[in-house]
C-alpha cells in the first residue's frame, strides 16, 4: 500500500502538482530567538536544514483541515505549507510499518496510535505522514505501534480520489528513531 501511494505522489510532485496549487494566506512571524510563529498559534523551531530541521507538532499539520477539504470544494492549502516544502522537518508520533517482512523503507507517522487493524484510531490525511526512509529498518513487530521521531524532506502533495482527500503529507530521504524497541 505504501509503495503504490508513494509512487503516485512522487509522480505528481515531478509533474509539478505543487506548483499549480492555490494557497490561503498564513501569518508567519520569526521572533528574535528564531522561533517561527504561524497564524499566531503554532510555534516552529529550527531552520529547515539537515543540521537544524524545522520541528513542528501535529496541531499545525492538522490545521490544514480548516481550509483544505476537496469534498467541500475547498481547494486552497494553507500558505504555511510552502515554508516546509522541500525542507527538513522533524515530527514525533506513533509509527506503523507493513506487517510482513523483516525490514522496510516505508512507514507511516501518525498523531494517534493505530496498528493498521484493530487497535487505535485510523489516521486522516491531516494527521499522518507517509515516510520514505533513506535506509531500511527492521519491522517493528506485528500489531506494534511504537512512538518515534522522523526527520526528512517534507512534501505536501494532495492525493485526491473522487473529491475525497486520501493523503496529504509525505516525507522523503527520512530517518527514524523508534522509541521503546
Amino acid at each position: 500500500m505504501f509503495t503504490s501511494m508513494l509512487a503516485l505522489t512522487a509522480a505528481a510532485i515531478t509533474a509539478g502538482a505543487v506548483d499549480d496549487q492555490a494557497y490561503t494566506e498564513s501569518s508567519i512571524e520569526t521572533l528574535p530567538d528564531g522561533v517561527i510563529v504561524i497564524d499566531d498559534l503554532h510555534r516552529v523551531t529550527g531552520s529547515g536544514t539537515e543540521e537544524d530541521p524545522y520541528v513542528t507538532d501535529w496541531q499545525l499539520l492538522m490545521s490544514a483541515s480548516r481550509v483544505y477539504k476537496p469534498k467541500d470544494d475547498k481547494l486552497e492549502l494553507p500558505g504555511w505549507v510552502k515554508l516546509f516544502e522541500g525542507k527538513r522537518v522533524k515530527v514525533q508520533g506513533f509509527l506503523a510499518a507493513p506487517l510482513f517482512g523483516g525490514e522496510t523503507d516505508e512507514i507511516l507517522s501518525m498523531l494517534n496510535q493505530w496498528d493498521g487493524c484493530c487497535i487505535g484510531v485510523p489516521p486522516t490525511p491531516y494527521d499522518a505522514i507517509e515516510v520514505k526512509l533513506s535506509e531500511p529498518v527492521p519491522v517493528f513487530g506485528l500489531h506494534a505501534s511504537p512512538t518515534g521521531t522522523v526527520v526528512g524532506v517534507f512534501r505536501t502533495d494532495p492525493y485526491v480520489v473522487n473529491d475525497w482527500l486520501v493523503g496529504l503529507y509525505l516525507m522523503e530521504d527520512a530517518v527514524v528513531d523508534v522509541e521503546g524497541f
